[in-house]
Formats: structure tokens, C-alpha cells, sequence
């Protein structure tokens, strides 16, 4: 999937948030009830941090929220960045494996892909890009993704089992892929 400038940043920071968290996240995976959470204000810090590096910003010049609600309905996003002054903001809807959800993973992504493609947003955000993010880390999780086309992939760990072996032995575990798409 070709994309902007603006969408080799967006997904850089992403993919160099989770290079620098894939222990905690290997062992995040684990919990019950996911680690979707832990991702969002695990990412939400580190946009916070070093999202004006990757645009050129200054650092007090950068925002960056969780659960805004940018569309028209009572949906809200997981995330929004920008910079103030500037109306350049980034909306980013994040699903994130889990042991526990793998079995609805897919299920779940396309559900953010929808709100992403279909939803209508705020006057407000209406230049905002918006994304749809997932980070798939089974062998059944990735197989499940590799069929949908719109998505991209941009990171592929090849972190292996005996890091996760030593968190739990019976965990499925194929590395760490984000998956991404940008709303036209």
C-alpha cells in the first residue's frame, strides 16, 4: 500500500514504539482481557515524546488524547494526535492480539476498519488522517490479517519462541506485525 510522507511517519513512530516495547508487550499478550489498554497509553507517551521529532514540531506544540470522540455517532478514537498550532491532526483506532482474543482478532479489526472507512466524522476532525492500526503476534493471528488486502504490513519481528517460552510455554507465537490502513 503506497502512502503519504505524513503516513511513513505515523506508522514509524508505531512501528518504533513497538521495537522498543516488544518484551513487555510478548509478556502483555498474556494477560486476560488483552493488552489493548496498556497499548494505548504505552503509545499514547511515546507520541507524546517524540511525534514532533518525526514532523519537524516543537515538543510543547504536541497533543495527543485518548478516546476522543470524532465521529458523528457516540463512537470515539483511540487515539489523536497533532501539533498545535497547526490543524494537522492523526486519528488512530488500534487493535492489539491478545491469547485471549484470537479466536475474534479478525473479527475485531474489520470492525475498526469499518468505523475507519465508514465513519462519519466530526467537522472538527474532517481533515484529520485516519488510520486503522493492528498488531497480530500468532501464526492464526497473521493468517487471519494476510487475508484482508486493504491492510499493509510494515514490521515483522522476528523476535523468537524462547523469549516467550520463558513467559509461557504454549503461546503461539509468530513475532509481532503491524498491520495498517489509511482512510481516503
Amino acid at each position: 500500500m503506497s502512502g503519504t510522507g505524513n503516513d511513513a511517519k505515523v506508522i514509524g513512530l508505531i512501528n518504533e514504539w513497538v521495537v522498543k516495547n516488544i518484551v513487555p508487550l510478548a509478556r502483555a499478550y498474556l494477560h486476560k482481557g488483552g493488552w489493548e489498554n496498556w497499548a494505548q497509553v504505552n503509545l499514547a507517551l511515546y507520541l507524546q515524546d517524540h511525534a514532533h521529532e518525526k514532523f519537524g514540531m516543537y515538543p510543547e506544540h504536541t497533543t495527543v488524547q485518548r478516546e476522543v470522540n470524532v465521529y458523528q455517532n457516540k463512537d470515539r478514537a483511540d487515539l489523536v494526535f497533532g501539533f498545535a498550532p497547526t490543524s494537522q491532526e492523526f486519528v488512530i483506532e488500534l487493535k492489539c492480539e491478545s491469547w485471549h482474543n484470537g479466536q475474534n482478532f479478525g473479527k475485531e479489526v474489520v470492525k475498526d476498519f469499518n468505523k475507519v472507512t465508514e465513519g462519519q466524522l466530526k467537522t472538527l476532525f474532517k481533515d484529520a488522517a485516519v488510520y486503522s492500526v493492528a498488531i497480530s503476534v500468532s501464526a492464526e493471528g497473521i493468517a487471519e490479517l494476510a487475508k484482508k488486502p486493504a491492510l499493509a504490513t510494515t514490521y515483522h519481528s522476528n523476535m523468537d519462541k524462547p523469549i516467550m517460552g520463558e513467559v509461557h510455554q504454549d503461546v503461539d507465537w509468530a513475532g509481532v506485525v503491524v498491520w495498517w490502513f489509511r482512510r481516503k
